[in-house]
């Protein structure tokens, strides 16, 4: 099962918006944010669809939550 924190992570590290996954994958933004809101499971094919266009294993996907990093805990370099 998708993980949403993860989702939500992988997309932000690629610094897309959910429009620009949207185009990516060919998914619509709304189906996107039913996902990251963990409103609705994607299907297996959909998980592979992100996993590809975000550049990461299917099992990062869906692997256990990550612990959001506080902003004052990144400094500039």
């Amino acid at each position: 099962m998708l993980n949403p924190t993860r989702l939500t992570a992988a997309r932000k590290r690629r610094g897309w918006t959910l429009t620009k996954l949207a185009q990516k994958t060919g998914l619509s933004r709304a189906s996107l944010s039913t996902y990251e809101n963990q409103h609705q499971d994607p299907t297996p094919q959909t998980v592979a669809t992100l996993a590809a266009a975000l550049g990461v294993a299917e099992a990062f996907l869906t692997g256990d939550d990550l612990d959001e990093i506080p902003v004052e805990a990144v400094r500039p370099s």
